[in-house]
């Protein structure tokens, strides 16, 4: 971009139509509409078959268009960011002086000022492709369906995408399993260049180097298509685990900026009880709080069962062989008790 500080954005919260997000050249927070802030993945985010998550967007004040089969980016003008959006061109304007003085102020007095330093494969984030980090311990490629992820590259860092020609004959799921596979994945690195820590690089130099079978015959059409078929459900899990994981991350922030285990936030409440601060506590009942008298604390479990009646309350059963033993009933005063408990 040229200007990485206003360009690159530290995501803090999805606001709908509009995110709220931290500049670190105006060291501020703004509220700038959704449309023109990309998901933007440093690397370590694309995981197996799935990405986990974002905290970092990138300003892309540019439209895509596809022209006789081709896809060019248009900066946008300034009368549309006017009147379309409107937070993001005053976002503009306060970094103005910063985004004019870079390459020695070439960029001053221009009607453009605000565009990216290089245009250089400014259409190929927004498509279809798998994407991989750059350095891994093993095999991470990811499926971006909707073309909606951009990704910092160069060198050994950051991310890579992988994208098929029309007339590839292959899906990109097909393609992914591979990629994901034990066997090419021990192929890669009988090639790849080794870094400390067991990590080797999956740059385009090695990744093209690997051996794909185009299927021929119909036992071989019917595996790719079986194949097609896992790759989804194996897709639809990995978002459904990582939602989950970052729906623990979201909560645990509001829960008092910390990580807390079910027994640390009895004894937190315990405590608050005991010294009159209840508009600290997070539970309004509870048949057990910790007490070194309580025999059934001393009693281990390795699975539990969870059960959530209404909105607030939990009963934690412990589950030995064939018999379930109800541990602790609580009722939360909020919601959210409920759902990082349940999350935890």
């Amino acid at each position: 971009t040229g200007a990485d500080p206003v360009y690159i954005l530290e995501l803090k919260e999805d606001l709908g139509n509009w995110l709220n997000v931290y500049c670190k050249s105006k060291d501020k927070e703004y509220i700038l509409e959704k449309d023109l802030l990309k998901p933007l993945l440093k690397g370590e985010e694309i995981k197996r078959y799935a990405v986990s998550g974002y905290d970092k967007v990138i300003l892309f004040p540019y439209l895509i268009k596809v022209e006789n089969k081709k896809r060019k980016a248009y900066l946008i003008d300034i009368n549309t960011l006017k009147s379309n959006y409107p937070k993001v061109w005053q976002y503009l304007l306060d970094n103005k002086e910063y985004l004019e003085n870079r390459e020695r102020g070439k960029w001053r007095n221009k009607p453009d000022w605000y565009a990216y330093g290089r245009r250089q494969n400014l259409e190929q984030m927004e498509q279809p492709k798998i994407m991989t980090q750059v350095l891994a311990i093993k095999a991470s490629f990811a499926l971006d369906y909707n073309g909606i992820y951009y990704f910092i590259g160069g060198g050994n860092a950051g991310g890579y995408g992988i994208t098929l020609k029309s007339d590839a004959g292959v899906s990109l799921e097909y393609i992914l399993a591979l990629l994901n596979s034990s066997l090419l994945d021990w192929c890669l690195k009988q090639i790849s260049t080794q870094f400390r820590g067991g990590y080797h690089s999956y740059a385009r130099r090695f990744i093209e180097k690997l051996p794909i079978k185009i299927p021929e015959s119909r036992k071989e059409i019917k595996l790719v298509s079986s194949t097609e078929n896992l790759v989804q459900k194996i897709i639809t899990l990995k978002k459904h685990q990582h939602k989950f994981r970052e729906l623990w991350r979201y909560y645990s922030r509001k829960f008092r900026n910390n990580y807390r285990s079910l027994g640390e936030v009895l004894l937190d409440d315990k405590r608050a009880i005991q010294e009159g601060n209840f508009d600290r506590v997070w539970i309004s009942e509870a048949s057990i709080y910790p007490d070194e008298q309580n025999k059934l604390l001393e009693k281990e479990f390795k699975k539990f069962r969870i059960v959530g009646e209404g909105d607030n309350k939990l009963e934690i059963y412990g589950i030995e062989g064939s018999k379930e033993e109800l541990l602790l009933e609580v009722t939360a005063r909020k919601k959210e008790f409920r759902d990082i408990i349940y999350l935890e």
